[in-house]
């Protein structure tokens, strides 16, 4: 993988996001190992901010460590997937719900603005599924946050880390179906417009119907993302 060399500042993060591009990307496929002193050299780094960067990708659920053999790209598992869509299908409903009845409307307007960005991001003319994916990311736990319940919401965060890899390699779907990202910006749209009336029983159902659809779909999903991941 030809990657630029990066400067000093915030070494590791800008590796951390390199890394996530090239996975992104296909550069880098699921289940490939990276090896610290290779990487280091195409980054023209010493093998220290690599570490540090691989630790943040693992902590990002993007990577696994094994023990005498080192870090490797998470592997698309269709177990794994459904369980992490079975844990968040269980936690975020009840949060939505929280968070919907403890809003301010400064909250509010906290999520519609970054329902803003992910709309944009989702129906920009050349979409970026890195940038959908935390957009998105965003967009939940801004609204989550709002619960005042920090150890569920680290719960679901955890959840949603497992699912990263799932999720960023998903996103490409959005680059050719069009009409799937106007469908997820609408559902997106509707959770806010029932954080704006406080209808904490309707974002609850909408959201668990969301996930549910999810986690039944996984082996389809997991079919077309690994069709993606080797093209």
């Amino acid at each position: 993988m030809a990657v630029a060399k990066v400067k000093r500042q915030t070494m590791a993060d800008q590796i951390s996001d390199a890394l996530m591009d090239a996975i992104m990307d296909g550069t880098i496929r699921m289940g490939d190992k990276l090896r610290t002193q290779d990487l280091a050299d195409q980054f023209g780094v010493s093998r220290m901010p690599v570490r540090e960067a691989l630790i943040n990708l693992q902590v990002s659920g993007l990577v696994d460590a094994t023990p005498y053999s080192g870090y490797r790209v998470v592997s698309l598992d269709p177990e794994r997937i459904r369980e992490g869509y079975i844990i968040r299908q269980a936690l975020e409903p009840i949060v939505a719900r929280t968070a919907c009845e403890r809003i301010t409307d400064e909250g509010v307007a906290a999520v519609e603005d970054k329902l803003g960005e992910l709309e944009a991001a989702t129906l920009d003319a050349s979409p970026s599924p890195k940038e959908i994916y935390l957009c998105n990311r965003e967009f939940h736990f801004t609204w989550y946050e709002a619960a005042g319940m920090p150890v569920v919401v680290e719960a679901i965060r955890a959840a949603w880390d497992k699912l990263a890899v799932y999720k960023l390699i998903y996103g490409r779907k959005y680059l050719r179906d069009r009409e799937a990202g106007v469908r997820m910006v609408q559902e997106h749209r509707a959770y806010v417009d029932a954080l704006r009336t406080r209808d904490a029983e309707g974002v609850a159902r909408q959201l668990e119907q969301s996930i549910a659809m999810h986690e039944v779909d996984v082996p389809d999903e997991f079919r077309l993302d690994e069709s993606a991941v080797s093209a």
